[in-house]
C-alpha cells in the first residue's frame, strides 16, 4: 500500500530501478496490463496511491504532487474509471488463461471498493460492515467528508461517488491469532477444512455469556489507524481473572472486533448520517454468532449478504455488467443480491454492553503513555 512512499525510496535509494521502470503498477492494474498491453489505473486505487486529485471533476493525476516529489508523470498509467474498457483480451494472454481472445477487459477496482459494490450497500448513506483480515465501515456518498482527528476519510469508489470509511487494522485476523495460541489442538484437528474450526469456534463462543464475563479485548493488535491514528498501539484483555474460561476469552475477542467497530461508527455516522440496517461482508459474517454480536453492540439491525466471503467477487461482476451495459446503473444491480438473514439487537444485552463499551473507548487514552513508551 502507500505507492508514493514506495516510489519515493526507489528514487533516493534505487536511482537506476527508478530510472529503468516503465510503469509503475499495483496488482491488480499489472494484471490488466498482461492482458491488454494497455498501462492504465482505477480512478480508486490512483486516489489511495496519495498521488491523484481526487476532485471528480478532475480524476488525474496531481501535478502538484507529483511536482513537489520530483516523480515522472510518465512513470504513471492513465486513470480510467472502473467501468471503462481497458482493451481486448491479447492473443497471448488469451493463450496463457484458456480464453477467447478479443474478449473485453475492463479497467475494474480493488478489493475495498468492488467488496463495497458486492455487500448492496450501493445507494448513498447505506452504510456496510466489512470483517475481513481487517475491517471497515462505512457508506457511499456524493460529497467527500473526512474527519482528520478520527482518521476517517472518503475515497473514490468503484461508482462515480465516494466511499467513506472507518478502516481498521485488525479484525478478523484476530480470531485466527486466539486460535492459533488456546484452540491448537483443534486448529490441527480441522487443519484439512478452515470452515469447520470456525463453526466450532462459534459454538464455544455461545459458552459465554454476552459481555464474556466482563472480559475486554482490544484488537490492536498491529497497531490501529482509525479512530485512534498510532502505530504504537497493542492488543489486550483487560480485567482478566482465574475465574475466566477460554470461551471467555474467545468471546471477548468477537466481542472486541465489534466494539472496535461501533466506535468507528460512531464518527463515520456524523458524517454520513444515522441508519437502522447494517448490510455485512467479509469471511467473519459468515458466522452467525459474529453477526448477533455486531447487532447487539452496534445497537442496528445487521443484514448478512449471502456469501458474504464473495462480495469483492460479487462487485467485479457489476462493474462488467455495468460496463457492458447491461445495467444502465449500479443501483440496478442491489435487486441481484440476496440478504442470506437479518440479525436484530437482543434487547437483554443492551446494558452489558452499553457498560463495556464505555471502557472499551477509554483503554487508550489510560495507556497511550505506556504503549508509547513499549512501542517506540
Amino acid at each position: 500500500k502507500d505507492p508514493i512512499s514506495h516510489i519515493i525510496w526507489l528514487k533516493k535509494h534505487e536511482p537506476e530501478i527508478y530510472d529503468k521502470t516503465y510503469k509503475f503498477f499495483n496488482v491488480k492494474d499489472f494484471v490488466v496490463y498482461k492482458c491488454t498491453n494497455n498501462a492504465i489505473i482505477s480512478v480508486d486505487l490512483g486516489n489511495v496511491s496519495w498521488m491523484m486529485d481526487s476532485d471528480l471533476n478532475k480524476l488525474n493525476w496531481s501535478d502538484t504532487i507529483l511536482d513537489k516529489f520530483e516523480i515522472d508523470k510518465q512513470k504513471l498509467p492513465e486513470i480510467k474509471k472502473s467501468t471503462d474498457l481497458a482493451g481486448s483480451l491479447t492473443k497471448e494472454a488469451a493463450e496463457d488463461l484458456g480464453l477467447t481472445a478479443e474478449l473485453p477487459v475492463f479497467v475494474g477496482s480493488f478489493d475495498l471498493t468492488s467488496g463495497a459494490l458486492g455487500s448492496g450497500a450501493i445507494n448513498e448513506k447505506h452504510l456496510l460492515v466489512c470483517i475481513g483480515t481487517a475491517d471497515f465501515v462505512g457508506a457511499h456518498i456524493s460529497e467527500r467528508k473526512n474527519t482528520l482527528a478520527y482518521y476517517i476519510g472518503s475515497i473514490c469508489s468503484a461508482q462515480n461517488n465516494y466511499l467513506c470509511l472507518c478502516k481498521q487494522e485488525t479484525g478478523g485476523v484476530c480470531l485466527d491469532w486466539v486460535a492459533n495460541q488456546i484452540f491448537k489442538g483443534e486448529v490441527e484437528k480441522y487443519k484439512n477444512n478452515r470452515q469447520e474450526l470456525y463453526r466450532y469456534l462459534d459454538d464455544i463462543v455461545e459458552g459465554s455469556e454476552a459481555g464474556a464475563n466482563n472480559l475486554i479485548f482490544t484488537p490492536w493488535m498491529y497497531g490501529e489507524r482509525s479512530p485512534i491514528n498510532d502505530s504504537n498501539v497493542r492488543g489486550g484483555f483487560y480485567n482478566l481473572s482465574l475465574d475466566h474460561k477460554r470461551e471467555d476469552l474467545l468471546r471477548a475477542v468477537y466481542e472486541g472486533v465489534a466494539f472496535n467497530i461501533k466506535w468507528g461508527l460512531t464518527y463515520v455516522e456524523r458524517l454520513v448520517g444515522k441508519s437502522n440496517e447494517i448490510n455485512a461482508i467479509g469471511g467473519g459474517a459468515k458466522s452467525n454468532v459474529w453477526c448477533q454480536i455486531l447487532a447487539d453492540i452496534l445497537e442496528k439491525n445487521i443484514n448478512k449478504v449471502a456469501e458474504p466471503d464473495l462480495a469483492c467477487n460479487r462487485g467485479l461482476a457489476i462493474v462488467a455488467i455495468v460496463g457492458l451495459g447491461i445495467l444502465k446503473d449500479f443501483s440496478d444491480a442491489i435487486p441481484l443480491i440476496h440478504i442470506e438473514k437479518s440479525f436484530k439487537p437482543n434487547p437483554n444485552s443492551k446494558k452489558i454492553y452499553k457498560k463495556i463499551y464505555r471502557e472499551f473507548t477509554r483503554i487508550y487514552d489510560r495507556n497511550i503513555k505506556m504503549f508509547e513508551k513499549l512501542n517506540t
